[in-house]
């Protein structure tokens, strides 16, 4: 079964291809990734402009209120540039968490592309009996250049989601890339007094961590579905254009049942 899109939907499919087509070629990402940010900070903003930062914002909080087939379209297009972007912790976990939090003042630097926020952890960390928490979170994308960290925590006073700026001196980061050349970060956290933390969410956090992991899960599988495309679509051309005995290996039945299969 093939879902139809409707014309809003196309109309956002080809306006993200348009965009990263016009100014994200192979040869760019490549450069970015030697960048010190590594990711693009123009791109960042056409992003913004368009207001690709601003699905998954419910409309009653300005945002465009995207759903899932809106946020998996935008995705596929940015899986199969191989975008280096933050826009999966920033523009949709953190967007979404902040507005169902209320706290539209963050919210609007982020959507607005000033601001990038990274979301620390799928676990939950625990805060020890005396209100501090130590943690040592490893490889968190995008820390690297993240404002701030988003935190889900348990400990005696219950769960909460914390917002906490990176420059704060009982965080260090330690800058790196990961296997596939994206920015990430490690960040040790060493007693942070959780009274001195902004608490977006408490008693609502255990819903907040669910639905960040489905966005998640569901972003990440969109986005493998874009960079599969890409792939197979380049390897069918490989077979059209590489011959053997004046004939296309495409023509040779081991290589176009493996096309078949994909």
């Amino acid at each position: 079964m093939r879902a139809e899109l409707t014309e809003e939907q196309t109309l956002l499919r080809e306006t993200v291809a348009r965009l990263l087509a016009d100014t994200y070629p192979f040869e760019a990402r490549r450069a970015l990734l030697h960048s010190p940010d590594g990711w693009s900070r123009d791109l960042w903003s056409a992003m913004a402009e368009l207001g690709l930062l601003s699905l998954a914002v419910p409309e009653e909080a300005g945002g465009l209120n995207a759903g899932g087939i809106e946020l998996a379209i935008v995705a596929e297009a940015l899986g199969a540039a191989l975008s280096a972007e933050p826009v999966l912790p920033t523009a949709v976990s953190a967007v979404r968490m902040l507005a169902a939090t209320g706290r539209m003042d963050t919210l609007e630097a982020l959507t607005s592309g000033q601001s990038i926020v990274s979301v620390g952890t799928e676990t939950w960390l625990e805060v020890a009996a005396d209100g501090h928490l130590t943690a040592e979170l490893v490889s968190v994308p995008w820390a690297n250049t993240a404002e701030r960290l988003l935190l889900f925590v348990q400990g005696p006073d219950g769960t909460a989601l914390i917002a906490v700026d990176t420059d704060r001196p009982e965080i260090t980061r330690r800058a790196h890339r990961t296997f596939d050349g994206l920015a990430a970060a490690d960040v040790n956290i060493q007693a942070l007094n959780m009274g001195t933390t902004d608490v977006l969410a408490d008693g609502d956090a255990a819903r907040q961590y669910r639905e960040a992991r489905t966005l998640r899960e569901l972003w990440l599988a969109a986005e493998a579905v874009g960079l599969m495309q890409v792939a197979l679509d380049a390897t069918v051309e490989h077979l059209k254009s590489r011959y053997s005995s004046a004939n296309p290996w495409g023509n040779f039945k081991p290589c176009s049942i493996v096309v078949l299969r994909c």
